[in-house]
């Protein structure tokens, strides 16, 4: 995103940013957590965890997503949120993700991923991520 914050060009990027199917779910499951590993993300989409890293990337650049890295591990959060006022961009995306569902409700794909995400968080399976043997798996 252009740091001068020239408006139509801000929103095109923002816009663009939230066009793709697979930036759509993953910016919905973010929405409604803390923060999520990527190995959890990619088994969630069951897409392959370089597509999701380089669709990461991309809400990264337009400051959508927050990336930290831990170990071996990166965890994304959506922008925004309490005490984080400054980051309108994912504010901006979290309040069209809930006017989205309020007036069109939530596709099935959505639904889907939440499901699977929450039977991965509670480790019911295990994504398929390769990991060095002296790495332990995030919870």
């Amino acid at each position: 995103m252009t740091s001068s914050g020239d408006g139509l060009e801000r929103w095109r990027e923002l816009v663009g940013a939230c066009s793709d199917p697979l930036r759509l779910r993953l910016l919905r499951l973010l929405a409604g957590r803390e923060e999520v590993c990527v190995c959890h993300l990619h088994e969630a989409l069951e897409a392959p965890q370089p597509t999701v890293s380089r669709h990461l990337a991309v809400l990264r650049r337009c400051r959508v997503v927050l990336g930290r890295k831990q170990g071996l591990w990166v965890y994304y959060r959506l922008a925004g949120g309490p005490g984080r006022s400054r980051e309108v961009e994912g504010l901006a995306v979290r309040d069209l993700l809930t006017c989205l569902a309020a007036k069109l409700g939530e596709p099935a794909e959505f639904v889907d991923d939440q499901r699977r995400l929450e039977r991965l968080l509670r480790g019911e399976e295990v994504p398929l991520v390769e990991i060095r043997r002296d790495a332990k798996r995030p919870r």
